[in-house]
């Protein structure tokens, strides 16, 4: 059984190790094209397009590390059993929790009259509901930015640094670092987020969400028989935007999970766990930003109708100048 287990671990990490150099050469290939395109125009302007975005991914890459390094150590959790061991982690998880500035921002107290897992709890409770804010925040700016664009290639990109940035700020929250390790799945996991985006739209519980979000937003004047192309353009969005939204909310709720545990995490249950809580958050996601959606598509729609009233005004008016002379 042990020699299974050791085996599977393996291939797990080789796994990891496959995915996170797969991540890093979409990266570099995607520079590279920009490279490519921008050199056609200009040799000088393709130079300076690869200077600028080598230094903002090398950017993006190094600065995260070091801010986690100078992070805390997380402190490390007793295995289950060991009482000695867990009241000691709860003591000194307290003696941290009394010295963080975001519940100092608040006016936390810690009350001696409640047990020190109680007020551990509590303190944990407060900092969970900032870094919510913060993921529904980034959630919302993925959502936005995705189905606006509906770019592939860069809206793996961005992406990709924007939920980097968000572990960092969520770690930041409970001001201490998860382990290598922790880490290393987290990361799996935002890799995952650029590398299986079109795969998730296959999810039933998204589904579930997003049906009567759409129906309610978009209304009878957008789903109408004559606007059928402008309700096909804004639906199209909408889904492009939840599911790279549900699953930076996804990645959101497992970087909180790792941080505030009081208990060994299971791998399993935190990512069924952070599923569902995602599902529940997207519905409000959604809600909140589709109107910008709709109107930005809504817009778009008009200009390129204006557009193209435009080039047939001009093409009759030129037919009907040329009949006239052949007259």
């Amino acid at each position: 059984m042990n020699n299974l287990a050791s085996i599977l671990k393996k291939y797990i990490t080789a796994l990891m190790i496959l995915l996170l150099v797969l991540l890093v050469v979409f990266v570099i290939n995607q520079v590279y094209q920009l490279y490519i395109i921008t050199s056609n125009i200009n040799q000088t302007l393709g130079q300076i397009v690869l200077l600028v975005l080598t230094a903002i991914f090398g950017s993006a890459l190094i600065l995260p590390v070091i801010m986690y390094l100078k992070l805390p150590r997380g402190l490390k959790v007793p295995k289950q059993g060991d009482e000695e061991g867990y009241s000691r982690y709860i003591a000194n998880l307290r003696k941290r929790l009394r010295k963080n500035k975001h519940l100092l921002n608040t006016g936390f107290q810690f009350s001696d009259k409640e047990s020190t897992e109680a007020q551990v709890k509590a303190a944990l409770k407060e900092l969970d509901s900032q870094a919510e804010g913060i993921v529904k925040k980034y959630s919302s700016t993925v959502f936005i930015t995705t189905a606006i664009s509906q770019n592939g290639s860069l809206d793996g990109l961005f992406v990709l640094l924007n939920l980097s940035k968000m572990i960092w700020n969520i770690a930041h929250i409970y001001n201490q670092r998860p382990t290598v390790k922790e880490l290393v799945l987290l990361y799996i996991n935002v890799g995952g987020t650029v590398l299986m985006a079109k795969e998730i739209n296959e999810l039933n519980l998204i589904d579930e969400q997003l049906e009567p979000v759409i129906t309610a937003l978009l209304g009878e004047t957008i789903l109408a028989s004559q606007t059928v192309i402008v309700s096909n353009l804004v639906v199209n969005s909408v889904l492009e935007g939840s599911a790279n939204a549900f699953l930076s909310l996804r990645v959101g709720k497992i970087a909180m999970k790792y941080c505030s545990s009081l208990t060994e995490v299971d791998r399993k249950s935190v990512r069924k766990a952070a599923t569902l809580e995602a599902c529940e958050l997207l519905g409000t996601i959604v809600k909140q930003n589709t109107s910008l959606i709709v109107k930005s598509v809504v817009k778009g729609a008009g200009k390129g109708t204006i557009k193209l009233l435009r080039k047939s005004k001009e093409k009759l008016f030129s037919f009907g100048k040329k009949k006239s002379m052949d007259i």
